[in-house]
């Protein structure tokens, strides 16, 4: 057993640094690399809908479904990133990220309101611009009416300051018109300036979606988390060593242990070995009995008093052994010495399994 003892611990300790290793070379890599494609799919999820904020400043078709699913899917990743994040104590550090996309989906719902009711005021600017054109012939209509179509098609906020100024001359020239069509007229001036509020309303809503804080929620986020996961790192590196120097300091001291213990149990061994031949050697017989009442040692002198093997007399009762079962004719203080398990020195006749021997010391 002692020699088995050094190579189990070794084991034992092997076994633990492999586990130690094991379960930081999985947060090193783990962890990090999930919060990392965490953050990107973030990022991907905002130039998404920024494109589709620049189609429709465009006026191209978006499917708005695809902005109601780009919400869910950025609550579900911040609710997946949560626990890393705080695993390193970043309790708050999404609550900016969360904070600014609310933001962009608010802006992004009134984005839309205004630009369906732009595209609405479109045709209806269209229809009122063909129908003072096909029965009053005038120069700033016409200019008007042109650069309106231009503007609708592929304008910019620069044309507004020009269709502003026409919209003017147009007001105050159709108060000269007759009737009907000074109603028409008067129409068209104020819807169309509705629609260049409506313009740069969604214009300004545009860039304020564009230039939300939540990209830079991000970089501030991932950023935070490589820095701490950093810092962690070097505290588990060094309680890897730690535990990596306290295991191989515990195979030296089992090994010395066991080496002491194969030493001493080689000493007990001589030991014995020399109280043997001693009580061997003695003129005397020599019998032992544990607290139990049996037999444990008898030397060579005593087996030839006795008659009896010590292999036979091996656990045997002091009764058995010295009067052969029969203690009548033993010394009371004999008994009583024995029964109390005390020393006791005397002479008495020892009754053998071969008959009647010399009289012996006991004690």
């Amino acid at each position: 057993v002692p020699r088995l003892v050094p190579w189990l611990a070794t084991i034992i300790a092997i076994g633990i640094i492999a586990i130690l290793y094991r379960l930081s070379s999985h947060v090193d890599h783990g962890d990090l690399f999930r919060v990392q494609i965490g953050i990107q799919e973030l990022e991907s999820i905002d130039i998404a809908t920024n494109l589709d904020v620049l189609k429709l400043r465009q006026r191209n078709k978006v499917d708005y479904d695809t902005l109601a699913a780009a919400n869910g899917r950025v609550e579900q990743l911040l609710s997946r990133l949560e626990p890393d994040f705080s695993h390193l104590g970043l309790n708050n550090a999404l609550t900016p990220i969360r904070s600014a996309w609310e933001t962009k989906v608010t802006q992004m719902e009134r984005f839309k309101q205004f630009n369906s009711v732009l595209g609405n005021s479109h045709y209806h600017l269209i229809n009122l611009t063909h129908q003072l054109a096909g029965f009053r012939a005038s120069l700033v209509l016409n200019d008007l009416s042109r650069n309106l179509l231009i503007f609708l098609a592929q304008g910019d906020s620069d044309d507004i300051p020009l269709l502003s100024a026409q919209l003017s001359l147009l007001g105050q020239e159709v108060e000269s018109w007759p009737g009907e069509r000074r109603n028409a007229g008067r129409l068209l001036v104020s819807h169309g300036a509705i629609v260049l509020s409506h313009y740069l309303m969604v214009k300004r809503l545009a860039d304020d979606i564009l230039s939300t804080p939540f990209p830079s929620a991000l970089e501030a986020a991932n950023s935070a988390y490589s820095q701490e996961f950093a810092r962690a790192g070097q505290v588990a590196e060094r309680y890897r060593a730690a535990m990596t120097g306290f295991t191989l300091l515990l195979i030296a001291t089992i090994f010395y242990g066991g080496v002491q213990l194969r030493r001493s149990s080689r000493d007990l061994v001589r030991s014995h070995r020399l109280l043997d031949n001693i009580a061997d050697n003695l003129g005397e017989g020599i019998v032992a009995f544990d607290g139990a009442g049996r037999l444990t040692f008898v030397n060579r002198h005593g087996s030839d008093l006795l008659g009896r093997s010590a292999e036979e007399l091996a656990g045997a009762a002091p009764g058995a052994v010295l009067f052969a079962g029969d203690t009548q004719g033993a010394p009371e203080a004999l008994l009583k010495a024995m029964g109390a398990e005390s020393p006791f020195i005397g002479e008495a006749w020892i009754v053998a399994g071969t008959g009647a021997a010399p009289s012996a010391r006991a004690s």
